[in-house]
Protein backbone atom coordinates (compact mmCIF):
# COMPACT_ATOMS: atom_id res chain seq x y z
CA UNK A 1 0.00 0.00 0.00
CA UNK A 2 2.76 2.46 0.96
CA UNK A 3 4.80 1.59 -2.12
CA UNK A 4 1.82 2.13 -4.44
CA UNK A 5 1.08 5.48 -2.77
CA UNK A 6 4.60 6.88 -3.24
CA UNK A 7 4.98 5.38 -6.70
CA UNK A 8 1.81 7.17 -7.80
CA UNK A 9 2.57 10.57 -6.24
CA UNK A 10 6.36 10.72 -6.69
CA UNK A 11 7.11 8.65 -9.78
CA UNK A 12 3.72 8.90 -11.53
CA UNK A 13 3.61 5.11 -11.76
CA UNK A 14 0.35 3.28 -11.29
CA UNK A 15 0.77 -0.07 -9.57
CA UNK A 16 -2.93 -0.37 -8.85
CA UNK A 17 -3.18 2.75 -6.68
CA UNK A 18 -5.71 4.44 -8.98
CA UNK A 19 -8.06 1.49 -8.47
CA UNK A 20 -7.78 1.48 -4.68
CA UNK A 21 -10.69 2.80 -2.61
CA UNK A 22 -10.40 6.45 -1.56
CA UNK A 23 -10.26 5.53 2.10
CA UNK A 24 -8.97 2.55 4.08
CA UNK A 25 -9.62 1.98 7.76
CA UNK A 26 -8.41 -0.76 10.07
CA UNK A 27 -11.05 -2.10 12.43
CA UNK A 28 -9.53 -3.29 15.69
CA UNK A 29 -11.49 -6.23 17.01
CA UNK A 30 -12.09 -7.50 13.48
CA UNK A 31 -8.36 -7.21 12.78
CA UNK A 32 -8.82 -6.39 9.12
CA UNK A 33 -8.79 -3.49 6.67
CA UNK A 34 -11.90 -2.05 5.04
CA UNK A 35 -12.02 -0.05 1.82
CA UNK A 36 -14.47 2.86 1.73
CA UNK A 37 -15.56 5.20 -1.06
CA UNK A 38 -15.38 8.32 1.10
CA UNK A 39 -14.77 9.80 4.55
CA UNK A 40 -16.64 10.27 6.86
CA UNK A 41 -18.01 6.75 6.44
CA UNK A 42 -21.12 6.85 4.24
CA UNK A 43 -24.17 6.00 6.31
CA UNK A 44 -22.45 6.63 9.65
CA UNK A 45 -24.59 8.30 12.30
CA UNK A 46 -23.61 10.48 15.25
CA UNK A 47 -24.43 8.73 18.50
CA UNK A 48 -24.73 10.39 21.89
CA UNK A 49 -24.03 8.55 25.11
CA UNK A 50 -24.98 10.03 28.47
CA UNK A 51 -23.31 9.72 31.86
CA UNK A 52 -25.43 8.40 34.72
CA UNK A 53 -24.57 7.92 38.36
CA UNK A 54 -25.80 8.05 41.90
CA UNK A 55 -22.85 10.04 43.20
CA UNK A 56 -20.45 7.11 43.48
CA UNK A 57 -18.93 6.65 40.02
CA UNK A 58 -15.40 6.46 41.43
CA UNK A 59 -13.44 3.45 40.08
CA UNK A 60 -14.71 0.85 37.62
CA UNK A 61 -16.64 -0.76 40.51
CA UNK A 62 -18.69 2.39 41.17
CA UNK A 63 -22.25 3.11 40.09
CA UNK A 64 -21.39 5.08 36.94
CA UNK A 65 -23.31 4.05 33.82
CA UNK A 66 -23.08 4.97 30.13
CA UNK A 67 -26.39 4.97 28.29
CA UNK A 68 -28.08 6.07 25.10
CA UNK A 69 -30.88 7.51 27.24
CA UNK A 70 -30.58 11.01 28.64
CA UNK A 71 -30.93 11.35 32.44
CA UNK A 72 -34.44 11.98 33.71
CA UNK A 73 -34.48 14.60 36.39
CA UNK A 74 -31.56 15.57 38.59
CA UNK A 75 -28.85 13.14 39.58
CA UNK A 76 -26.33 13.67 42.38
CA UNK A 77 -22.92 14.86 41.12
CA UNK A 78 -19.96 12.51 41.03
CA UNK A 79 -16.93 13.97 42.78
CA UNK A 80 -13.27 13.21 43.37
CA UNK A 81 -10.31 14.86 45.07
CA UNK A 82 -7.36 15.73 42.86
CA UNK A 83 -3.95 15.47 44.51
CA UNK A 84 -1.18 17.20 42.51
CA UNK A 85 1.33 15.12 44.46
CA UNK A 86 -0.26 11.90 43.21
CA UNK A 87 -1.71 12.59 39.77
CA UNK A 88 -3.32 9.94 37.62
CA UNK A 89 -0.46 8.57 35.48
CA UNK A 90 -0.62 8.29 31.71
CA UNK A 91 0.36 4.65 31.30
CA UNK A 92 0.75 4.55 27.51
CA UNK A 93 3.96 5.77 25.91
CA UNK A 94 2.90 8.67 23.63
CA UNK A 95 5.19 7.50 20.82
CA UNK A 96 3.84 3.96 20.94
CA UNK A 97 0.30 5.33 21.07
CA UNK A 98 0.91 7.09 17.73
CA UNK A 99 1.85 3.69 16.32
CA UNK A 100 -1.42 2.19 17.48
CA UNK A 101 -0.44 0.54 20.75
CA UNK A 102 -3.20 0.32 23.33
CA UNK A 103 -2.71 -0.19 27.05
CA UNK A 104 -4.70 -1.97 29.74
CA UNK A 105 -6.34 0.64 32.00
CA UNK A 106 -7.46 -1.62 34.86
CA UNK A 107 -4.93 -0.26 37.34
CA UNK A 108 -5.93 3.32 36.55
CA UNK A 109 -9.62 2.53 36.92
CA UNK A 110 -9.07 1.30 40.48
CA UNK A 111 -8.12 4.80 41.62
CA UNK A 112 -10.63 6.83 43.60
CA UNK A 113 -9.86 9.97 41.59
CA UNK A 114 -11.01 8.34 38.35
CA UNK A 115 -14.72 8.34 37.46
CA UNK A 116 -15.93 5.45 35.29
CA UNK A 117 -19.16 5.09 33.32
CA UNK A 118 -19.83 1.75 31.57
CA UNK A 119 -22.48 0.35 29.26
CA UNK A 120 -24.10 -3.00 30.00
CA UNK A 121 -22.55 -5.95 28.14
CA UNK A 122 -23.12 -5.36 24.43
CA UNK A 123 -25.74 -7.45 22.65
CA UNK A 124 -24.54 -6.53 19.16
CA UNK A 125 -21.46 -5.27 17.39
CA UNK A 126 -20.71 -1.60 17.96
CA UNK A 127 -18.36 0.11 15.52
CA UNK A 128 -16.82 3.39 16.65
CA UNK A 129 -15.46 5.13 13.59
CA UNK A 130 -14.85 8.86 13.48
CA UNK A 131 -14.18 11.72 15.85
CA UNK A 132 -15.07 11.25 19.50
CA UNK A 133 -15.90 14.14 21.83
CA UNK A 134 -16.42 14.22 25.58
CA UNK A 135 -18.64 16.99 26.94
CA UNK A 136 -18.56 17.48 30.70
CA UNK A 137 -20.32 19.88 33.04
CA UNK A 138 -17.93 20.40 35.91
CA UNK A 139 -17.41 22.40 39.08
CA UNK A 140 -14.14 22.75 40.97
CA UNK A 141 -12.59 24.84 43.74
CA UNK A 142 -9.46 25.35 41.62
CA UNK A 143 -9.21 28.35 39.25
CA UNK A 144 -7.60 26.18 36.59
CA UNK A 145 -7.22 22.46 36.03
CA UNK A 146 -7.28 19.74 33.36
CA UNK A 147 -10.10 17.34 32.60
CA UNK A 148 -9.36 14.15 30.70
CA UNK A 149 -11.57 11.49 29.14
CA UNK A 150 -10.95 8.05 27.65
CA UNK A 151 -13.11 5.73 25.60
CA UNK A 152 -12.30 2.20 26.71
CA UNK A 153 -13.21 -1.23 25.35
CA UNK A 154 -13.85 -3.57 28.29
CA UNK A 155 -13.42 -7.29 27.67
CA UNK A 156 -15.49 -9.96 29.43
CA UNK A 157 -12.43 -10.87 31.54
CA UNK A 158 -12.17 -7.27 32.80
CA UNK A 159 -9.32 -6.15 30.58
CA UNK A 160 -9.84 -2.46 29.70
CA UNK A 161 -8.16 -1.26 26.49
CA UNK A 162 -8.31 2.42 25.64
CA UNK A 163 -9.53 3.28 22.15
CA UNK A 164 -8.86 7.01 22.34
CA UNK A 165 -8.42 9.78 24.87
CA UNK A 166 -8.34 13.54 25.15
CA UNK A 167 -7.58 16.34 27.57
CA UNK A 168 -8.92 19.85 28.00
CA UNK A 169 -7.30 22.59 30.07
CA UNK A 170 -10.38 24.12 31.62
CA UNK A 171 -9.27 27.75 31.58
CA UNK A 172 -8.72 27.51 27.80
CA UNK A 173 -12.02 25.75 27.08
CA UNK A 174 -13.15 28.58 24.78
CA UNK A 175 -9.84 29.11 22.97
CA UNK A 176 -6.15 29.76 23.56
CA UNK A 177 -6.28 33.55 23.19
CA UNK A 178 -7.12 34.30 26.81
CA UNK A 179 -7.69 32.12 29.89
CA UNK A 180 -11.12 32.11 31.50
CA UNK A 181 -10.55 31.08 35.09
CA UNK A 182 -13.07 28.88 36.82
CA UNK A 183 -15.19 30.13 39.71
CA UNK A 184 -15.71 28.03 42.78
CA UNK A 185 -19.19 26.54 42.94
CA UNK A 186 -20.12 27.43 39.35
CA UNK A 187 -20.86 24.67 36.85
CA UNK A 188 -18.87 25.02 33.62
CA UNK A 189 -19.07 23.20 30.31
CA UNK A 190 -15.85 21.57 29.12
CA UNK A 191 -15.48 19.74 25.80
CA UNK A 192 -12.45 17.69 24.74
CA UNK A 193 -11.59 15.90 21.51
CA UNK A 194 -10.61 12.28 22.07
CA UNK A 195 -9.35 11.38 18.61
CA UNK A 196 -10.59 9.27 15.72
CA UNK A 197 -10.58 5.56 16.53
CA UNK A 198 -11.74 2.81 14.17
CA UNK A 199 -12.77 0.00 16.44
CA UNK A 200 -15.16 -2.94 16.51
CA UNK A 201 -16.44 -4.56 19.70
CA UNK A 202 -17.56 -8.17 19.52
CA UNK A 203 -21.17 -9.32 19.77
CA UNK A 204 -22.38 -10.74 23.06
CA UNK A 205 -23.16 -14.44 23.19
CA UNK A 206 -25.39 -14.02 26.24
CA UNK A 207 -26.45 -11.35 28.71
CA UNK A 208 -23.15 -11.47 30.59
CA UNK A 209 -20.76 -12.45 27.84
CA UNK A 210 -20.23 -9.34 25.71
CA UNK A 211 -17.77 -6.50 25.74
CA UNK A 212 -18.60 -3.07 27.16
CA UNK A 213 -17.80 0.51 26.26
CA UNK A 214 -16.56 2.73 29.08
CA UNK A 215 -15.88 6.42 29.52
CA UNK A 216 -13.32 7.15 32.25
Amino acid sequence: MIFRFFAWHLAHEDHGFSRDPRCRIFLMGENRWHGLPDWPVPGAVTTRYYLHGGGRANTALGDGALSLEAPRGKQPPDAYTYDPGNPVPYVTDPVKLQLGEATDQQAIERRGDVLCYSTPPLKRDVVVCGRVFAELHVSTDAPGTDFTAKLVDVWPNGRAIQLCDGIQRAEYRDGLEQPKWLRKGRCTRSRSTCGRPASASSRATDQAGGEQQRCA
